[in-house]
């Protein structure tokens, strides 16, 4: 029996998906062998990263169908648009179906100019819209991503709105720090009908956090984040009492779920941050 999409499992479930970075190799045994690990249960849908920080890394759709084969578990594939054109975009999905994967993310991609790779040009022959309705022409469930800060909402409000109008079927939120940002943003989400995925990234030292304020585009860590990690006694400790805290309150707001985004291959960190009670819990608070 096929499993359920994103979005009809979450009418019923707080969703719990875990981001998942290919390998710059060949070889994904080390991911496989962490995510084997894993706690029974505790991840309805890995989040398959497409080269981020336009750094090349094993084909997403080939990693997504061999976790399917050894965890089990369905996938959202991230498409980008930085890096294909629409034949090649077209000729990913139809792999995607091929592998039974139904799932993807439409993504702008990170700026060629942090690649490593040097003579890298972006292509961006679709814009990330564009690509939303092919996926959606090709029977496939599709995602958009929103980045929630201050700074920028109003504009990413406006890029949401032309996501939906597209099709996409889903959100995720860039990484969330602060419950006070996800108590701002609430009002704003449940205008739109379609489930809300809160982006969790657990942080693992002061220094960890520090560069993600200061070097990651779209991230900002509230100076009173940064200072708890500062402060802390065990860092990693720390890290994941802020990152539940975050899943507490994004329940509390009736958010749709969250997406555990582990810093350096850590998958590990998803276990304590999403098992308070062992298993995943429904919108209600009450076990699934």
């Amino acid at each position: 029996m096929p499993m359920r999409t994103l979005p009809q499992l979450a009418a019923s479930t707080f969703v719990h998906c875990l981001e998942v970075l290919p390998p710059r190799g060949h070889n994904p045994s080390r991911i496989v062998e962490r995510l084997q690990a894993l706690p029974p249960n505790v991840v309805h849908f890995l989040n398959i990263a497409d080269s981020p920080m336009a750094r090349p890394r094993m084909s997403p759709t080939i990693l997504a169908s061999v976790l399917r084969a050894t965890t089990g578990l369905d996938a959202i594939v991230h498409l980008t648009v930085r890096d294909r054109n629409r034949i090649a975009l077209e000729s990913d999905i139809l792999g995607a179906k091929a592998v039974g994967i139904r799932h993807h993310l439409a993504v702008s991609g990170d700026p060629v100019q942090f690649s490593d790779r040097a003579a890298a040009k972006p292509v961006k022959d679709m814009s990330v819209p564009d690509l939303i309705r092919l996926c959606v022409e090709m029977g496939q469930v599709v995602g958009a991503v929103f980045d929630p800060l201050p700074g920028v909402r109003t504009a990413e409000l406006r890029k949401l709105e032309r996501k939906i109008a597209a099709g996409a079927a889903f959100i995720i939120t860039q990484p969330i720090f602060s419950p006070d940002v996800l108590a701002d943003m609430s009002p704003l989400m449940t205008a739109h009908a379609v489930p809300v995925i809160v982006g969790v990234l657990p942080l693992y030292s002061a220094a960890h956090a520090n560069y993600l304020h200061n070097n990651v585009p779209g991230i900002s860590i509230q100076e009173s984040i940064r200072r708890r990690m500062v402060n802390a006694d065990d860092a990693v400790r720390e890290g994941i009492s802020i990152a539940r805290g975050l899943v507490l309150a994004a329940r509390q707001l009736r958010f749709h779920g969250v997406c555990v985004m582990p810093p350096f291959g850590h998958y590990e960190l998803a276990g304590p941050i999403l098992t308070p009670s062992e298993s995943p819990a429904d919108r209600n608070g009450d076990s699934s």
